[in-house]
């Protein structure tokens, strides 16, 4: 928990107001995505708007906004402020079919393939029976390649059972 902390102190200042920026200017980019997000804000915080006031922080906290979800998400995924985390592996694992000892540091990249590019094939077999029960339960994320490197909140959002926006974080 201590190197966790240590970790969010030191590299969080920089990375939070360097995403923050390249956020500000996926937005300002595309008039499409900021009137939509700006119409998606205004709405769920009609009242404030009606009254001519801020949202109080209760209904900030309240708000289920999907597009503001789905702008945020496409932010930390292209922004790139981070190029990997790196974990320890706590016990003897597997991956993919390569064995990874006790105490071995994984380097796990936040771009690259499968991020803003197409992904590695990778023959199912070598997957774990818990990533292949997840693909069979939720599906795969598939984007279209010429597509992946783009700002596109929308990629996140899924039709509800009453037509609106839902959030999904595995789109």
């Amino acid at each position: 928990m201590r190197a966790e902390s240590a970790g969010f102190v030191v590299a969080g200042h920089d990375t939070t107001s360097t995403t923050l920026c390249w956020g500000i200017k996926f937005i300002a980019d595309d008039q499409e995505v900021e009137q939509k997000l700006f119409e998606s804000i205004r709405s769920f915080h009609s009242a404030a708007v009606t009254e001519s006031r801020l949202p109080t922080h209760s209904e900030i906290c309240d708000a289920n906004i999907p597009y503001l979800d789905a702008v945020i998400e496409e932010m930390l995924r292209l922004a790139h402020t981070a190029a990997s985390q790196d974990r320890e592996c706590k016990e003897d694992t597997v991956i993919l079919g390569h064995v990874i000892p006790k105490g071995t540091t994984v380097i796990i990249p936040n771009k690259g393939p499968s991020f803003t590019e197409p992904g590695y094939e990778i023959d199912e077999d070598l997957r774990s029976p818990s990533s292949r029960k997840a693909a069979t339960d939720f599906g795969t994320r598939v984007w279209g390649s010429d597509e992946m490197g783009k700002f596109k909140p929308d990629r996140w959002l899924v039709r509800d059972e009453k037509g609106g926006d839902e959030y999904n974080a595995s789109a």
